[in-house]
């Protein structure tokens, strides 16, 4: 006679328990804007802002069982979003008492450059995506002599990152010290990046000799797929030196949140296919200049939706992944149509 089948999670494969529990510790979405939104990924009994439930119950699973325990722990760890120091130093001392678990982090999300960030980089070898906040530092003067940022970028090279999204602080400007340091620092790594795949410019880059030795750095990265930036108000010549990138296949332009639309017709009937984020306005002075690139302009039109005034329409873009996208919300509609009445 046959043994009965076991009905039990305990005869599950490990590996099948693994992509289900995943769902259920993954961690939550973080906003593209600066300072970075905020959110726990670490054992706090503390509210998340995008949750109605406590933190603790996305840690329930680790009270299961100890198979549970032993699969759901790395999850927590694939994306570590750094807020402070102290929560840096925290992390340090779990990951050494458990070097294990440093080969589980994926992704690391720094809100700003502290002592001690590059021993994280190091520790973890196994890092793809990396976020970076550019910050004044200590001084809050940006000093000429900044032995972290030294570290940090020192750091970078030992790195084979796949995705790379670059912000700053509000009150930190590109001309102070450490932002260019670590811009140079990030410009002489990039090249030695061979799977870089995408990089989110998350700042408004104005030319300078710091921005343009990046600019160039990502026009030699040999995987570069795509490049997503705020557009620039006027013309600068940093996404065209990007797009000499022969591997580049699309660069995707937004608009920074705030952004004024002119005044328009009422858009009663305005049918958009794309995500109102990524739409930008066909008529600006970037967009203009830009068309005159032929390169570059293919790039941008393979990666960014235009909104067309005169047709109340959308001209959306399809990912070469085969996303599908939706139509917006009647509220998003709505509102986008009233901003075009009152030109906000």
């Amino acid at each position: 006679m046959a043994a009965p089948a076991c009905s039990t999670l305990s005869c599950f494969p490990e590996e099948l328990l693994l992509r289900i529990l995943s769902f259920c510790v993954s961690p939550l979405v973080v906003l593209p804007r600066s300072p970075l939104h905020v959110w726990d990924y670490v054992p706090h009994n503390s509210h998340s802002p995008h949750s109605k439930s406590p933190a603790r119950n996305r840690l329930a699973l680790l009270y299961v069982s100890r198979q549970f325990h032993r699969i759901t722990l790395p999850l927590f760890y694939r994306t570590l979003h750094l807020q402070s120091a102290i929560q840096l130093n925290n992390v340090l001392e779990s990951l050494k008492a458990r070097p294990s678990l440093a080969h589980a982090v994926r992704k690391v999300i720094f809100n700003a450059i502290w002592r001690d960030c590059d021993v994280l980089l190091m520790l973890c070898k196994r890092i793809d995506d990396l976020d970076i906040c550019l910050d004044l530092g200590r001084g809050r003067s940006g000093s000429v002599c900044d032995v972290e940022a030294k570290a940090f970028c020192t750091a970078l090279a030992w790195r084979d990152i796949t995705r790379l999204t670059i912000r700053k602080d509000p009150i930190t400007y590109l001309t102070h010290d450490r932002p260019r340091y670590v811009l140079e620092g990030l410009a002489r790594a990039i090249p030695r990046w061979s799977n870089l795949e995408s990089v989110h410019l998350a700042l408004r880059l104005s030319p300078s000799p710091t921005t343009i030795q990046l600019a160039e750095a990502l026009s030699m990265a040999p995987r570069l797929r795509s490049i997503r930036s705020q557009v620039p108000a006027v013309w600068n010549n940093l996404l065209f030196l990007a797009s000499s990138n022969p591997a580049l296949e699309k660069i995707t332009l937004y608009e920074y949140p705030g952004y004024a639309i002119p005044r328009g017709p009422s858009l009663a009937k305005h049918v958009m296919m794309c995500n109102p984020d990524d739409a930008i306005l066909g008529t600006g002075m970037y967009i203009t200049d830009a068309r005159k690139h032929a390169r570059l302009f293919e790039l941008i039109k393979a990666g960014t939706s235009f909104i067309r005034i005169r047709a109340h329409s959308t001209i959306a873009t399809m990912s070469g992944d085969g996303d599908v996208v939706t139509p917006l919300s009647p509220s998003k509609v709505k509102e986008l149509a009233n901003g075009l009445l009152d030109g906000r």
